[in-house]
């Protein structure tokens, strides 16, 4: 802390400041005629003593008792007097200064001033310059290099700090403001990260929107009792706040029962709180931003005196574990608690006639519209909910999966917004609506499927669903919104149904793994260029020169002609069918089209969905429609060439564990995957016979194939050989096979033939109602 004693001052009395350990600086006017014993004794924080006298009065040994560690500043040609006489003679150093040239101890902020208000030209700031300046402006803002500011009391014609001054300083450690600023205006000190304390002054009156805002270093701090005016979210992100207190005879403000936190006394709305807050029983308002980004809050007990809790009160508390809605409460604000990803259990009190939860469900949802407004990571939607609320689970990044109930039927915006966690979900057909950004940054969802129904997807809905590789657009879909599916990198493939007429600007912008998309429209409009653009790291390329355009037989000379269309470079009519030739019994395949095995004999498709890391197998589930660029393994009576039909759509199959590649792709054995690490596998005859085995570093995956991927931390710490497949429950043990010989044992081919174990060819056969495999 800077002092300095008022020039009016004729005497400074006996342990005036000692051991004062916040006094770093002191500056001592020459009105003093006299300075008690001890007056600075033991302050070991000292570090400059700046006096004015032309000839040193006398001290005593006991007056300043760090003198070895304190630098003392005298008037130019008096150091030599300084040097002479008792007890001066012993500080560190004595150093001769103009009493009218500011000391900077900061070089950056002398630097800064000089430039800015030295109005003489001679390269220094002296005190009647710093006094002639009115307003800071913001040249300091953003400045890095600033530590620390304590003579900004020279700057006397200053009343306010204006807005933006010194935000983003974030090195700054240290700054007085003056006893004669009047108001700190909005984001003075936004982003001051490294400032550990701050001294308000007595005659402030008002302190901007967020004037402190992600000042998280401070620890502390207290509001004068003359400040009537506190803006939006003055201390937002202050997340190491544990004190806050108003003074004593603030007619506006009030800390009342010493619960750290400010309240606005007439309105008992709590609009400022931290880690420490205990909301008083009188409180009946939890106001905007009252906890904003409180990360130290762990708990909240919310009194029944609450009414109302307003938005984004709790925002971002992500380490609050639990909450209880008392019934009181009528009002629950927007996004009063996204982000809460920590929160296990949620409460509604009995007898609140607004909201409820019911079921036990871990939810709070409004009881007339049965509308279900905020969830958490063990939240079980009920049976009676008809709509998941606007940001219901928004911010919720410990949710992981979620089952929504046929009874649901609109998915509100921002649902699951930034849920980055959620790897599973299944839309229901009853839901006909989903909202704008509703699975925003959902990028561990790898599938998924949106119900037939659903006429529009909305604005930015998929935005950032970077692990997006599948998804089922239904035939019901009429336009496709704003950066829909922006930033999906994952996707390589995409179905667009005949029945749409719009899709809007910037739709699958950022998808820079697209290598096919497919369009049923038989009449196309014209579409933004930006439509299928990417950033490659240096320039926007477009997906028109990296995929091919499939569109419906006969339509391809109206595509060359629509505007963006036409600027796709291979342009190829949808084929009837898919040939694949099976030089085996197994095969892996990924298609750009949505294929239907039903209609194909002696063939049958499969995705892996279960890993059993005790036997070392994967699990492949039959599957008859598949869509668009689906991992799949696929199972061959005999090897022989198969048609396979091409259809429209076909329904995702969840928790797939094969991927599928539409081009060739250099594969390694480790790869991460929405920061997971994963183990990748491809099939092949090994040590365990025919099966997944680690794929060798720089092997290239043909395109139209289709490789295994696992969390690494699910496999043995001692590596896998192999992984043998069981499809839907049976075995590949031949010998089993070829040695039945009673009529209960009878095996059966795909067709329903029966056949003998000795004339059994490679393929896939029925045994005792399991299916087998012969190699």
């Amino acid at each position: 802390m800077n002092t300095i004693i008022p020039d009016n001052v004729l005497y400074i009395g006996d342990d005036a400041f000692q051991g004062s350990n916040g006094l770093t600086s002191i500056r001592i006017p020459a009105s003093v005629k006299g300075i008690g014993d001890f007056a600075f004794a033991y302050c070991y924080n000292l570090t400059s003593v700046t006096v004015e006298w032309e000839t040193p009065i006398a001290i005593r040994a006991n007056t300043f008792t760090n003198r070895t560690s304190v630098t003392l500043y005298v008037p130019e040609g008096t150091k030599a007097a300084y040097l002479a006489a008792d007890y001066w003679k012993d500080f560190k150093k004595i150093v001769e200064i103009n009493p009218n040239v500011i000391d900077f101890a900061d070089a950056e902020v002398k630097r800064i001033c000089v430039e800015n208000w030295d109005t003489d030209g001679d390269g220094e700031l002296s005190e009647d310059e710093a006094a002639s300046v009115q307003d800071l402006g913001n040249v300091f803002q953003y400045n890095w290099e600033i530590t620390s500011f304590d003579e900004l009391q020279y700057f006397t014609g200053l009343n306010s700090i204006a807005g933006y001054a010194f935000s983003f300083c974030g090195n700054l450690t240290s700054i007085t403001i003056p006893e004669n600023l009047t108001s700190i205006g909005n984001y003075a000190f936004n982003g001051c990260s490294s400032l550990t304390s701050i001294t308000i002054p007595m005659n402030l009156t008002s302190i901007g929107d967020y004037a402190f805002e992600n000042c998280s270093s401070l620890t502390s701090v207290t509001i004068p009792e003359n400040v009537t005016s506190i803006g939006n979210g003055v201390f937002h992100r202050c997340n190491r706040l544990t004190t806050i207190q108003v003074a004593n005879g603030n007619t506006v403000y009030d800390s009342r029962d010493n619960c750290n936190a400010i309240i606005e006394t007439a309105s008992n709305t709590l609009i400022q709180g931290c880690m420490n807050t205990i909301i008083p029983n009188s409180i009946t308002t939890i106001g905007d931003n009252a906890f904003y980004y409180c990360s130290g809050l762990t708990s909240a007990t919310i009194p029944e005196s609450v009414t109302t809790i307003s938005n984004y009160a709790f925002y971002g508390c992500n380490n609050l574990i639990s909450i209880v809605i008392p019934k009181g409460v009528t009002s629950i604000g927007n996004l009063a608690f996204h982000g809460c990803c920590g929160l296990t259990t949620i409460q509604v009190a009995n007898g609140n006639t607004v909201y409820d939860s019911r079921d036990n469900c871990n939810a709070i949802v409004e009881t007339t519209s049965n509308t279900l407004i905020l969830g958490c990571m063990n939240t079980i939607i009920p049976n009676n909910v008809t709509c998941i609320g606007n940001s219901a689970f928004s911010g919720c990044s410990s949710l992981t999966s979620v089952t929504i109930p046929e009874s649901v039927i609109s998915i509100g915006n921002a649902a699951f917004y930034d849920c980055i966690g959620l790897t599973f979900i299944t839309i229901p057909e009853s839901v006909t609506s989903i909202g704008d950004l509703a699975f925003h940054y959902c990028r561990g969802l790898t599938s998924i499927t949106i119900p037939e129904g659903v006429t529009s997807i909305g604005n930015s809905t998929f935005y950032n669903c970077s692990g997006l590789t599948t998804i089922a657009i239904p035939e019901s879909l009429t336009s496709i919104g704003d950066y829909t599916f922006y930033n999906c990198s994952s996707l390589t493939s995409v179905t667009i149904p005949d029945g749409v007429t719009s899709i809007g600007s910037s739709a699958f912008k950022e998808c820079s793994s697209l290598t096919s998309v497919i369009s049923y429209i038989t009449d196309p409009f014209d579409i933004n260029t930006n439509v299928f653009t990417y950033w490659d790291g240096e320039i926007w390329q477009n997906t028109f020169t990296s995929a091919t355009l499939y569109v419906p037989q006969g339509t391809k000379a109206l595509y060359e002609a629509a505007e963006g269309w036409k600027e796709f470079g291979n342009i190829v009519e949808i084929p009837d069918a898919v040939t694949v030739e099976m030089s085996g019994t197994m095969a892996t395949l990924a298609s750009p089209f949505a294929l239907d095995f039903t209609k194909v004999e002696g063939l049958q498709a499969c995705t892996v969905t279960e890993f059993d890391a005790a036997r070392m197998t994967v699990k492949a589930q039959p599957i008859g429609q598949a869509p668009g660029a689906t991992g799949l393994l696929l199972v061959a009576e005999t090897a022989s060439s198969y048609q396979i039909p091409v259809i429209k759509s076909g329904d995702v199959v969840s928790g797939n564990l094969l991927r599928g590649t539409l081009t060739n792709k250099e594969m390694y054995a480790h790869s991460f995957e929405g920061n997971v690490d994963c183990t990748n596998f491809i099939l092949g005859n090994g040590s365990q016979g025919l099966g997944f085995y680690t794929v060798q570093d720089g092997t290239t995956l043909a395109a139209g194939k289709a490789y295994l991927q696992l969390p690494t931390d699910e496999l043995p710490a001692t590596g896998v050989k192999g992984l043998r497949i069981v499809i839907d429950g049976g075995t590949t043990d031949l010998s089993t096979v070829r040695n039945a010989g009673s009529d209960s044992e009878a095996i059966y081919d795909l067709s329903g033939r029966r056949t003998g174990a000795d004339s059994l060819k490679p393929g896939l056969y029925v045994r005792g109602g399991k299916k087998v495999l012969v190699r």
